[in-house]
């Protein structure tokens, strides 16, 4: 569109306020021919009409942006063109804050790009225009602004719209745009880019719609692909469809699915039904994938096991034919994988099966099995996406189902459980060869001697634990120590109070002084006597007497009283750790009753004890056991925060009582017996009162078959013995 058909449309979005298409009127557009305005309306209505082709058109973003900025460049006379894409951060205090990529321009100033990013002033413009989510058309650089609004970097007006595809601003279009026209046609300019924008959110939520329905068949495709995988009753039929779907999957030329324990061998080719084994392709395929796995297995002895999978999920590219033969090969992406010593190799594989890169894909360990693919030209971008490489895995699991079956198979035929056809005088002797060495096989693991253990649940516990209870009910005021503090006799742990014992201490001390003022009162009347007769002398001493007694009593009363509160204060009565967790939390201000403990101290350095719970039915065993030892016999634990290591107790003794128990896992009732272990506390790895352990004593070796009979034998036995 040249200058002229320019500046007609721009006259024609200044006489309308509606879509510049529309209408062309007004005093601005009277000296343009009506014949050249028509002409340019008419281009404008058709270019508008290819854009909304463009738009319901089913081609990629690449192919739409390519035909869509030109045109809306072309229908406006505008400079250039771009869309932005919105990119979330993840990256802490900003992830809110997207930014922008460039994904399609046309004829962009350069002043506005920064490679793939806008620049900073332009930066600046986009983030406030899709904070703000609406379309905004930014003046030339050269007019005066707002303080606080960013500036625009060059001299043209720029239209930005944000574009919203499902719920938020995943785009940007923007519009570099020459100021002409009033503000009635900028309006115009603005709304007419919007509506292209509109056409663009259309095309995006299509194409987004078309590629979820590709997944959609991709998927039910992969999954008709597995089931007729695992539904295939053949080996060689199995493996055949196994090569069908990684071919399908990965837009492959041909796969060959080779089994790898040993010397690679090709068991399967995808589009083949039959193949000769000893073709020079096969073979060349074999050689490729072996050499490649002994280079696997040098490159993870070199690197002590970091390096096992590297090779594969590498393209293998062919070298340049119009290379000579001196020449060394292009560069690859394959690394250290594809050296001068593979490159043979490869060159051979790729001219017989006239392909141009090569992919190895392992379909389960390395060294099992793996497909070789082959490609026509570049391998496709996405190849190892994780999605493809779990599909890979779930193939090689159900092609290693096929290998179990093999085995099933091969003992039936031993055993001569599927003999469908009557079997030779050399088959029968190989069957009774199979069935004699299998018999020996189990006569020996049945005689083999294996330890006897007795395995259960055990719990760590300070040999010096001291518990302190409260003494009497009441709350808690004071809680001084906390966990892991060392204390001395005479430390104060815990305070309480006691509102009853405070009411009655108060009341006794009233009564004791009312008391001894009766007293005082009653004294100074005897020093009277003179003035008293016999009679009320009597009465007097015996008044007194009994007064005396009242203040004996009421006085050991509070001695009680203030010894009952004095023992509210708790004092440690021995050197120790505090072993109670969270003391201020789980007492501090809350109401306790009389006999419930409070603290509890240990000595982290003297010995530990194991409580090892053995189940009544196994007692006899570690009883036997224990008696043998004489004294010496050990348990080996690991704690649950350790489990990766295996300590030592010494056994100490068995407790002469079962004690009903509740079953964790099946919530019945069992008889358990409780042993105590005694092991030094550098023993420990952690020094927790509490901790769980899981325990296995030692009772001795005796046969595999004895072990694995010995509970049904001993309940046939008792039972056959209760008979008689």
């Amino acid at each position: 569109m040249d200058s002229k058909l320019a500046s007609s449309s721009s006259a024609n979005f200044a006489a309308s306020d509606s879509l510049p298409l529309d209408s062309v009127g007004g005093a601005s557009v009277a000296s343009l021919d009506p014949p050249l305005m028509q002409q340019a309306k008419s281009e404008i209505r058709s270019l508008a009409a290819e854009i909304a082709q463009l738009a319901h058109s089913p081609i990629e973003q690449a192919e739409f942006y390519s035909g869509f900025l030109p045109r809306l460049c072309a229908a406006m006379g505008a400079r250039g063109a771009a869309v932005w894409q919105l990119v979330p951060q993840n990256n802490g205090a900003n992830a809110e804050l997207p930014k922008a990529e460039l994904i399609a321009e046309h004829a962009m100033p350069s002043q506005l790009l920064d490679g793939i990013r806008p620049s900073t002033s332009h930066w600046r413009i986009l983030e406030c225009i899709v904070a703000e989510g609406q379309p905004v058309l930014v003046p030339p650089g050269n007019l005066s602004l707002e303080a606080k609004r960013p500036v625009n970097p060059i001299s043209e007006s720029l239209i930005v719209v944000p574009v919203i595809v499902q719920e938020s601003i995943e785009h940007v279009l923007e519009v570099v745009h020459r100021p002409t026209g009033g503000p009635t046609a900028q309006r115009g300019f603005l709304r007419f880019v919007s509506q292209m924008a509109d056409l663009m959110a259309d095309f995006l939520r299509r194409n987004a719609l078309r590629s979820l329905d590709r997944q959609r068949d991709e998927l039910k495709r992969i999954e008709q692909n597995l089931l007729a995988i695992a539904s295939a009753p053949e080996i060689t039929e199995r493996q055949h469809l196994a090569a069908d779907a990684i071919a399908d999957l990965f837009a492959a030329d041909r796969v060959f699915v080779l089994d790898g324990w040993g010397k690679s061998k090709v068991r399967a080719i995808s589009g083949c039904q039959s193949f000769d084994a000893r073709s020079e392709i096969v073979l060349a395929a074999e050689q490729l994938v072996h050499d490649l796995e002994s280079a696997v297995a040098s490159s993870r002895e070199e690197h002590q096991g970091h390096a096992s999978g590297s090779a594969y999920w590498q393209p293998l590219c062919a070298s340049e034919r119009r290379q000579s033969a001196s020449s060394k090969p292009e560069s690859s992406e394959a690394g250290d994988v594809q050296n001068t010593d593979l490159q043979p190799g490869i060159d051979r594989v790729c001219q017989l099966m006239a392909s141009r890169c090569l992919l190895v894909v392992p379909l389960g360990p390395v060294g099992g099995m793996s497909a070789l693919l082959s490609f026509p030209g570049t391998i496709p971008a996405g190849i190892d996406e994780s999605n493809k490489r779990g599909l890979t895995r779930a193939i090689g699991q159900l092609l290693a189902s096929t290998i179990k079956n093999r085995w099933v198979t091969w003992w039936s035929s031993v055993l001569g459980i599927r003999a469908s056809t009557p079997l030779s005088r050399r088959q029968r002797i190989e069957c009774w060869i199979g069935r004699a060495a299998i018999l020996c096989i189990v006569i020996v693991a049945a005689a083999f001697p294996v330890t006897q253990n007795v395995t259960t649940t055990a719990t760590l516990r300070p040999s010096s634990k001291r518990c302190y209870y409260a003494p009497s009910a009441g709350i808690v005021t004071e809680v001084i120590v906390s966990e892991g503090e060392e204390v001395k006799p005479g430390t104060i742990l815990v305070k309480l109070s006691n509102h009853e014992l405070e009411n009655q201490f108060d009341q006794l001390v009233g009564e004791l002084q009312l008391t001894e003022e009766r007293i005082a009162e009653k004294n100074n009347q005897q020093s009277r006597g003179n003035l008293l007769s016999a009679q009320q002398s009597d009465q007097l001493e015996s008044e007194l007497e009994q007064l005396n007694i009242t203040q004996q009593t009421l006085t050991k009363q509070l001695e009680l009283v203030r010894q009952q509160i004095d023992s509210l204060t708790i004092v440690a009565t021995e050197n120790g750790t505090v072993a109670s967790w969270q003391l201020r939390n789980r007492l501090l201000n809350r109401p306790v009753q009389a006999g419930e403990l409070l603290v509890s101290t240990f000595v982290p350095e003297e010995a530990w004890l194991l409580d090892i719970d053995v189940p009544d039915t196994r007692s006899g065993l570690v009883a036997q056991a224990m008696e043998k030892a004489n004294g010496k016999g050990q348990v080996r634990f690991t704690l649950s925060s350790h489990p990766d290591q295996i300590r030592t107790a010494l056994l100490q003794r068995m407790a002469q009582q079962a004690v009903p128990e509740l079953g964790k896992s099946t919530g019945s009732e069992r008889r358990i017996v409780r042993v105590q272990a005694i092991l030094p506390s550098s023993a420990l790895p952690i020094r927790k009162d509490g901790a769980v352990a899981r325990a296995a004593i030692d009772c001795g070796r005796v046969p595999a078959i004895w072990l694995a009979t010995r509970d049904a034998y001993q309940a046939v036995a008792a039972w056959v013995k209760m008979l008689w």
